[in-house]
């Protein structure tokens, strides 16, 4: 378990950590979900004792990160977003380096080298130099040697913001499979990445918690949100004709081989999606598909700022 208590820090270029408190619960991940510049990175080296925070406490599985660090690091692993490896290494090589200095045995340390190389994918580059490998690969190594030494806890900043959408998918099912039973905290700007690996969600702005809820708790709130994404058949400046004379409150948001894609308030229930699909085929844009939008993290943001939560890291109220 990850405990943090009314930890303050000054981090420089406005991303100061603003009485924080939060708990990742055993066995389940905990999304850290903010905006660029809202701290994440910042609280993750704090949790992880890469720097020290100015008051409060961080406790790893009951020890204390500042008072007893040694202890409480043997019980954490950390992927920042810039893995830190030795290029020249091979995979297979990095992580025996690091399960060593984790003090695993010797009898036990080619073994788990192995289980962990499978679990993050990496056997068909396993004796390949760092340096050579694409940045999808990086990513798995970063979560490879995080791993290493069947470390309890488990903190990965952004895993996968360089990739795209394929690797991305690819690397979730990783983290699901690999990281199954441990404590888990990732930080991300991502709505899709906190709802796809997600079971508590604490949202942080300006290096303060705006508030803490679940993922089911959090589907709720984009729905009330009503917005739609629409996709139509024509070109953009139609639908924004058609946006124009209808007074639709909508955004145009891509444009690509003949289907435009649409955001529309149509609110949560069916009558407005009804309206707007009247609206686009007296225009002649036929609808071709019509799904929920993801809100923004920004009202997700404004919203839990209104709602009453635990600041103390119990569940939402």
């Amino acid at each position: 378990m990850i405990m943090l208590r009314s930890v303050c820090a000054e981090c420089g270029n406005d991303m100061d950590v603003k009485n924080v408190s939060l708990t990742a619960r055993d066995g389940k991940v905990t999304v850290l979900l903010g905006p660029s510049g809202s701290g994440k990175s910042a609280l993750c080296d704090i949790i992880c004792g890469v720097t020290t925070a100015m008051s409060g406490n961080v406790l790893i599985d009951g020890c204390d990160i500042e008072k007893d660090p040694i202890e409480a690091k043997r019980r954490i692993g950390y992927m920042p977003q810039d893995p830190a490896v030795f290029r020249d290494m091979t995979i297979r090589g990095q992580l025996r380096f690091i399960g060593q200095a984790r003090e695993v045995s010797a009898r036990a340390l080619g073994e788990q080298v192995e289980k962990i190389i499978k679990q993050t994918k990496l056997e068909e580059v396993a004796n390949t130099p760092i340096r050579l490998l694409p940045e999808a690969y990086l990513q798995r190594v970063g979560i490879a040697q995080a791993l290493m030494g069947e470390i309890p806890n488990i903190v990965l900043d952004a895993p996968s913001k360089p990739l795209d959408a394929k690797q991305t998918l690819e690397l979730r099912a990783i983290i699901k499979e690999a990281c199954a039973g441990r404590t888990v905290l990732v930080a991300s700007d991502n709505l899709t990445e906190a709802a796809a690996l997600g079971d508590d969600v604490y949202v942080l702005y300006e290096g303060a918690i705006a508030g803490h809820t679940t993922m089911d708790r959090l589907a709720e709130m984009e729905a009330d949100f009503g917005e739609t994404l629409i996709d139509i058949v024509g070109e953009q400046a139609q639908a924004a004709n058609c946006i124009k004379e209808t007074g639709l409150h909508a955004e145009v948001v891509d444009e690509r081989d003949g289907i435009v894609a649409i955001k529309v308030e149509t609110g949560a229930g069916i009558e407005g999606k009804k309206a707007v699909s009247a609206a686009f085929a007296k225009a002649g844009l036929p609808i071709v598909g019509m799904r929920p939008a993801r809100a923004d993290i920004g009202k997700i943001i404004l919203q839990l700022a209104n709602e009453p939560f635990a600041a103390e890291g119990a569940e939402a109220e």
